[in-house]
Formats: structure tokens, sequence, C-alpha cells
């Protein structure tokens, strides 16, 4: 990532020198919803912007083009934690043990129920926090059920797997440009 770095302008950013990271490309903003040129990949354990860069473009000094492609500003919260390393994930994100996560609820969902009338049904997927839960009349829980906190952790991190790789034939062009917007 580096050699992305040393391109981008230097700004005076509250009194002190740095490198302008918000600058944007607009190649890559006019072909974020092109879907001919994507591919869509599901991050294994193990794999990194650097490991899928050499895969795909022969170059793992290109992992800048996976981050920017995915709109990755910070890989250690926004790449998928691998399995085996999960669990501790967790515990030092909560500061608590694995079991404690997992009975915490994080909220509750609306499911619905046998007797919904259509203005029930309007309401399935409706989320409540676990206090407004608390709150509700007895005759009102029914049809909610709980989301555990492990869950929904593992649920986001699962959603992560799922990246766009920009097609190689496009790696060239997107090059040109970056050296132009940066500069």
């Amino acid at each position: 990532m580096e050699t992305l770095f040393k391109n981008y302008k230097i700004i005076n950013y509250k009194g002190m020198f740095c490198r302008d990271i918000m600058s944007r490309s607009k190649f890559i903003d006019g072909i974020i919803d092109n879907f001919d040129v994507w591919y869509t990949h599901i991050i294994k354990d193990g794999e990194r912007p650097d490991t899928l860069a050499n895969l795909y473009y022969g170059d793992s000094y290109l992992d800048w083009v996976i981050l920017m492609a995915n709109k990755i500003t910070d890989p250690v919260d926004q790449w998928p934690v691998e399995a085996s390393l999960f669990d501790s994930y967790v515990e030092a994100k909560f500061g608590t043990d694995v079991e404690s996560i997992k009975s915490k609820v994080s909220h509750y969902v609306y499911a619905g129920k046998p007797t919904d009338t259509e203005e029930n049904i309007k309401r399935t997927n409706w989320k409540v926090d676990a206090e407004s839960y608390s709150l509700m009349e007895v005759g009102e829980r029914e049809g909610w059920f709980p989301v555990y906190l492990y869950s929904e952790e593992e649920k986001r991190n699962e959603a992560k797997r799922r990246i766009r790789i920009l097609s190689e034939q496009y790696i060239p062009q997107l090059k040109i440009e970056i050296s132009r917007v940066m500069s």
C-alpha cells in the first residue's frame, strides 16, 4: 500500500502536513455500479488484500485496489476475522467471555405470529433493543425473537467476506487515473 500513499497530495490539516487520503478517483466512482467490471469473491480464512491482489493481478502491491474497490478504509475492522480467531476477537471487543456474549441479547426482531393482522405483518423484521422489549406488555412480546450478540457479530463478520474484485483489464486505466488525481 505504501506505493499508493506516496502519490497522495500533501495537505495542511489543522496545522499538520499529511497525505490527503480522502481524495477519490473519478474512475472508481464512475464504475462502482457497473457490474461488467467486477468479479465477486468470497474471502476465505487466511486471505488478505495483498494475497488477493497477487492472485487476481499478479502483484501483491495492488492490495490498495482491493481495498479501494470495496471502500475499505480500515482493514483491521472492515476485513473478516478468521474463524480460529473469532472467539478471541469478540472477547476483546466486548470485554467478556464468549459464553456471556452468546447469551447476551443484542436486540429483538419481529417475525410474526399466526394471528397477525395486516397491520402487524407490516412490522415483520422490525428491530427493538433489549430495553424497549423489556418495556413491552407481556401480550405484546408474542412474535418477537431475540438476536444474540455473538450471532449478530458473526453475521457482520460473514457479510465482510463478500467483496468485489476489479477486472484486471481496468488496472492500467485505474493506475493512470490514480496518478493524475493523487499528484
